[in-house]
């Protein structure tokens, strides 16, 4: 089953606004970041992309908090690999192992 239609919301104004070219991507970072979600975006059918004031996003916040609550007893062991370039590069990415800790 594909995706044909997305909706994505956010709580970052700034991010919103530069994708929907309400505000100007001013640096060449961001403006390579907008390329590439616009680029995304139009895989789909329908895209957008809208701005949820944090005062109308309690129940997401909620959700975190539950989730980080639930697994809080769990002990992990995550290995983390420090890219030297940003993502937007598209650089051969590598899988992050997680390891769970035997004791």
């Amino acid at each position: 089953m594909k995706v044909q239609k997305l909706e994505v919301f956010t709580d970052s104004l700034l991010v919103s606004s530069q994708v929907n070219d309400s505000y100007v991507a001013k640096e060449p970072n961001m403006r390579r970041y907008k390329e590439k979600s616009k680029e995304l975006m139009n895989t789909f059918q329908t895209c957008s992309i809208k701005q949820i004031p944090r005062s109308q996003n309690k129940k997401a916040d909620a959700l975190s908090k539950l989730a980080s609550l639930t697994f809080a007893h769990l002990t992990k062991k995550v290995l983390v690999e420090v890219l030297k370039a940003p993502s937007i590069d598209e650089l051969e990415v590598q899988d992050v192992v997680t390891e769970e800790d035997p004791n």
